[in-house]
């Protein structure tokens, strides 16, 4: 008996043959695009969970940030009796004094237009608060201190996230 081939005694294709073809064909073409809009909609979903941590590090790091900044200069400046919050224009501002060389120099730190300010000025000159550089913006920056040793900090970012802190100076007095 002889075997027949996928031909027919026509030499054509019989049709279950066909479509065990077109099958071959269309499966890989299928297999392939429903790879392709998985690995869309995963790059997607990596895209969204990236760009909200992004922001949610973006906003916790500006105000930290600010925070840090006083805090550092509070550090660098602490020197017996010598920070001071004081008021200027209407405006709470934080005065820290240093020497260079022989001349004695202020540097204010404070909130003015929505920014938190610096201005390095000699201290003999009247302090020009529109003159300061911003330092970067900010909803609000408050400085309390009730004893003029331990200064709360409590920054509020223009997106709304708050972080606060507590610094002591280490000098204590007039003789220290």
């Amino acid at each position: 008996m002889a075997f027949m081939s996928e031909k027919g005694r026509s030499g054509k294709l019989s049709s279950s043959s066909r479509q065990g073809h077109m099958i071959d064909m269309i499966f890989p073409i299928v297999l392939f695009f429903l790879f392709t809009i998985s690995a869309v909609c995963v790059l997607l979903l990596a895209t969204n969970i990236y760009r909200g941590i992004n922001e949610r590090s973006s906003a916790n790091h500006t105000a930290q940030t600010a925070i840090s900044y006083v805090t550092e200069k509070i550090r660098q400046g602490d020197e017996a009796g010598g920070i001071t919050l004081t008021e200027i224009d209407g405006e709470t501002v934080l005065m820290i004094p240093g020497t260079v060389g022989s001349a004695s120099y202020c540097t204010y730190i404070y909130v003015l237009d929505g920014a938190l300010c610096e201005l390095y000025t000699r201290a003999d000159l009247p302090a020009d608060l529109a003159a300061g550089n911003t330092i970067m913006s900010v909803q609000t920056f408050l400085i309390r201190s009730e004893d003029g040793r331990i200064f709360d900090l409590v920054c509020t970012d223009t997106q709304g996230s708050t972080a606060t802190a507590s610094v002591t100076t280490r000098s204590q007095g007039g003789d220290d």
